[in-house]
């Protein structure tokens, strides 16, 4: 306004703020077995564009950092993964520095985002309620047949308990499959041009 700029366009190389990238997993993530610190890897599984020209093609191989495991062995809260991008690296070696969140997967009856970029697993109600009368249920039954009736209030008891360490020992953990899908949304501006590569000096993800 009044000859004042206040924001100026990217060039054609730059892909701007808020970008999408959609990548496919190239190996397993789990809360029972993955370190925070490890190396990740996806594969751009669409191209990512600006006015018609393709900037990132697919098959280029994003690389990054899980920072952030929860669950596996741990006792509480909800199993989690936070995964902060790296690189990319196109198809001709050429490496550059990334910055993105995660904002979604293509599993959306296992999984959901949080305004943080994490990934938590999503637990549904109905399975807990199955899970837990089930393991009741048969606790209950071996307790008749040892005991009778009082048995089986004690196999009723039992059978509480037990459910309840299943559903425990299953709740700690979340896993992202390999060939899972993840949609990052870049939170800086990401340069295409040689000035900005680097082919060296960044974590390989294998």
């Amino acid at each position: 306004d009044a000859g004042i700029v206040t924001s100026e366009p990217g060039g054609p190389n730059e892909i701007p703020v808020g970008a999408v990238v959609k990548v496919r997993l190239l190996g397993e993530i789990s809360t029972l077995t993955t370190e925070p610190g490890s190396d990740f890897a996806a594969v751009i599984s669409a191209p990512v564009m600006r006015d018609g020209q393709v900037l990132i093609p697919t098959g280029s191989v994003l690389r990054g950092r899980v920072t952030e495991v929860h669950g596996g062995r741990r006792i509480s809260g909800t199993p989690a993964v936070h995964l902060q991008a790296l690189t990319v690296t196109l198809p001709d070696g050429t490496v550059y520095p990334v910055h993105a969140q995660v904002i979604d997967t293509n599993s959306w009856d296992n999984t959901r985002v949080d305004n943080e970029g994490t990934i938590l697993r999503k637990d549904h109600a109905g399975a807990t309620l199955a899970m837990m009368s089930i393991t009741t249920g048969g606790a209950m039954a071996a307790g008749a047949v040892v005991g009778g009736v009082p048995g089986a209030l004690i196999g009723a008891g039992v059978g509480a308990g037990l459910s309840t360490v299943v559903w425990l020992k299953q709740n700690r953990e979340a896993v992202l499959p390999k060939d899972l899908g993840i949609t990052f949304s870049l939170t800086m501006p990401l340069n295409v041009t040689p000035a900005n590569a680097h082919m060296t000096g960044m974590p390989t993800g294998e």
